[in-house]
């Protein structure tokens, strides 16, 4: 086997690994009308056991995951971590990797990315020993970036303790995600595409 192939399959352990971690059992919201709740990792760990969503790993973006709609991929730049933060960023993913599951044809990038990082923060939260200690937070260097941790992590704190979102709540991520430097065309469409294999048994 080739060693590509053994890393990436370690990679793809740790993708599994994470979606049955018991703090996903957490991240259950709603966020205008779409929901990402624990149902959406269990498809989506399905989907990955059966190869369905492919798990790669790529050294070139160490520390980073991406998920690309185009080809039902997980890119990982680390195989395995005991880190929440780096989990969390699995988390992140996996939720554009559901969503592509559901086929969410008219979502925008903007609600997508939002939903992303509240359930990356709703992770890590559930982890943190300090959680509300703004110290002790998801955070980026980029003020621009960081805006969103700081709204993701306020909306994370209301979700662990059982609180509906508000279209305010939704509003004020959606906002701060478009104000990232990543996203200036979050107003576009996400463009999920269904994924082969699971197209219609879970579109719900």
């Amino acid at each position: 086997m080739p060693i590509s192939d053994i890393l990436s399959k370690a990679a793809k352990l740790t993708v599994v690994a994470t979606l049955r971690d018991p703090m996903v059992a957490k991240i259950d919201f709603l966020l205008g009308p779409w929901a990402v709740a624990p149902r959406l990792f269990n498809d989506v760990a399905a989907a990955v056991a059966a190869g369905n969503v492919e798990v790669v790993y790529n050294s070139a973006v160490a520390g980073k995951a991406y998920y690309y709609h185009e080809t039902d991929q997980i890119e990982l730049g680390f195989m395995t971590t005991s880190e929440a933060t780096k989990r969390a960023l699995i988390i992140h993913e996996c939720v554009h990797a559901g969503f592509d599951l559901k086929w969410h044809s008219a979502m925008d990038i903007a609600t997508s990315e939002a939903a992303g990082y509240l359930a990356q923060c709703i992770f890590a939260r559930a982890y943190s020993t300090a959680p509300d200690d703004p110290d002790y937070r998801l955070y980026n260097d980029d003020p621009d970036k960081d805006a969103v941790f700081i709204v993701g992590w306020r909306l994370a704190g209301k979700v662990l303790a059982s609180e509906k979102l508000t279209n305010d709540d939704h509003r004020a991520l959606s906002e701060a995600v478009l104000k990232h430097p990543d996203y200036e065309h979050g107003r576009d469409i996400a463009a999920w595409d269904g994924v082969k294999g699971y197209w219609y048994r879970t579109r719900r």
